[in-house]
Formats: C-alpha cells, structure tokens, sequence
C-alpha cells in the first residue's frame, strides 16, 4: 500500500511537470503580460486560449477545461474565478468584458458572447456579461451580449439567455411541440 501511494505522488508529481507546467508556459511565452494564470489547473491538450491586440485574460486557480474548450479574448477582458469547470466544446468569446465567477459549471457545448454582429453597419455592438459564483449553465446554452446571471443560479439545458437574472434563480426556457400526422 505504501508503495502504491508512493508511485501515486510521482505520477502526479510527473503530469504537473510534463502535461500542466508545459501549458501554462506555453501561454505564458506566447502572451506575456496579456494572460495572467498560475500553474493549479487541469487544461485539456486541445484547449485554445487566445488574446488579441488591446486584451487581457485573467484565470484563477483550478480552472478546469475538457476538449476543444476555447477562451479568446479578441479586444476585450476575460477574467475566470477560482475553480471553474468548462465542459467539451465550450466557447467564450470577450469583444469587450466577460467574467465569470468562482466555482460556476459550464455543460457541454455552452456559448457565452459580449457581442454580437452589427450586419447593416459593419463591425460589433459589445455589452459586457456577468456571471456569478456558483452558477451551474446546462448543455448547449447561449448566453449572450449584456447579461448578468446572479450567484447560485442553474440556468437549464438549451437555454438562450439575453438579460437580467437575479442570485438563486432556475432558468428553464419551454418551447412549445406541435405534432401533426404525415397521412391525412
């Protein structure tokens, strides 16, 4: 058993130096001052973090990522609290202020913009979107420009969430069914 646990603290002590360490490195070289992250995290391989001209990400301890995670932040801020879990496929997008608090969950696929595309005039409208701590945001929800989601909210599966939505709140959207026959 003491072997065992020996061998335990090793390989841990093995994948902070060749799989972590590596990583935030990598982001550190590539993005100096721009990203600002310590070395507790569990990110994915396939996770893409990006910042563009004018931007800045901030990540806390413990963010936790799974694959094909993106966080960009293109001209804008993204900051993400302590210990925050991104499931697959979940993308952030920061055009001006995104943030995310402590300990919120992100199902798969989720999308969170600060913007959206201005198509008669060319360009972006921004509004900055909050989240709070402890927000749990279902499979496949959209969040969008301009909202703010209070602490301990669960906002449902499927949702597209634009607004204001106040602390310990349950967000589920209902679309309606309509069944017709295909012989008459």
């Amino acid at each position: 058993m003491k072997k065992a646990c020996e061998i335990m603290k090793l390989e841990n002590i093995f994948r902070k130096i060749f799989v972590v360490i590596p990583k935030v490195v990598y982001y550190k070289v590539c993005y100096g001052k721009k990203i600002n992250m310590n070395y507790r995290h569990r990110i994915k391989r396939s996770t893409i973090i990006t910042t563009g001209n004018g931007s800045y990400i901030k990540i806390d301890k413990g963010l936790h990522t799974k694959r094909n995670v993106t966080l960009q932040a293109e001209r804008g801020i993204l900051e993400i609290g302590k210990n925050v879990f991104f499931n697959e496929n979940c993308k952030v997008v920061a055009h001006q202020k995104i943030k995310i608090g402590d300990n919120s969950t992100f199902g798969p696929n989720v999308c969170i913009y600060d913007h959206d595309h201005d198509f008669l005039n060319g360009g972006f409208i921004s509004s900055d979107v909050f989240i709070g701590k402890n927000v749990w945001v279902g499979a496949n929800v959209v969040i969008l420009r301009g909202t703010v989601i209070g602490d301990n909210c669960v906002v449902g599966a499927g949702c597209v969430v634009k607004g204001n939505y106040p602390e310990d709140t349950v967000v589920i959207q209902k679309r309606g069914e309509e069944l017709k026959s295909i012989r008459k």
